[in-house]
């Protein structure tokens, strides 16, 4: 698109911004269709039109993961395209090139407040929801290692019931396990006995 071209769109209230997407994960093909998926929907959104893209080539970003990123030119019809792209993308930056000052009425300071509002509201619930499944994982966990331990001192196969011997027999090192088999002998449920433990 010509600069006379954006200019023109500027001058009817569009919104001429730089936008950076970035996308990290593997493999490295999945990243890449990703980003076309992304930058397509883009495209075909209402009340968006397409300048141009800067893509690079996905690089390795360590640790088995793959990066990508795309930098856009777009022009948006107004707040609503900027916020629908924010929420939806997350993109790395966002950048206003064009107008230098922005008006907005009550009503669409009020909608672009909303949109905020709301998907603040959203993460929040995600993030309690989270912390709640996190929580009721944890205690199962600690529920099958207790067992998995009260098994394993039954066991005739466990021939040092120390840390590391019950911990090579249930899959957990001998170190990691030591918190759960003191809290286990504090409570009662199992004694020790020099560096062995047995069933209370």
């Amino acid at each position: 698109m010509k600069n006379k071209e954006i200019k023109e769109y500027v001058e009817k209230g569009y919104l001429y911004v730089n936008v950076i997407i970035e996308i990290v994960g593997n493999p490295k093909e999945h990243i890449e269709k990703a980003m076309t998926t992304v930058t397509d929907a883009i495209k075909k959104e209402k009340g968006i039109e397409f300048v141009k893209e800067d893509r690079g080539s996905a690089e390795d970003a360590g640790e088995g993961l793959w990066g990508v990123y795309s930098e856009l030119e777009l022009l948006l019809k107004d707040l609503d395209n900027l916020s629908w792209i924010a929420f939806n993308f997350m993109p790395a930056s966002i950048e206003l090139k064009e107008p230098a000052k922005i008006t907005l009425k009550d009503k669409q300071f009020t909608d672009f407040m909303g949109d905020i509002l709301s998907q603040l509201h959203q993460i929040n619930m995600k993030q309690v929801q989270m912390d709640s499944d996190k929580k009721g994982l944890l205690r199962n966990i600690n529920a099958l290692i207790r067992n998995s331990v009260l098994l394993a001192l039954d066991s005739e196969k466990v021939e040092k019931k120390t840390a590391e011997g019950i911990g090579e027999k249930i899959g957990v090192k001998g170190e990691e396990l030591k918190p759960v088999l003191e809290a286990m002998a504090k409570e009662g449920s199992i004694t020790l006995n020099g560096e062995e433990y047995s069933r209370a």
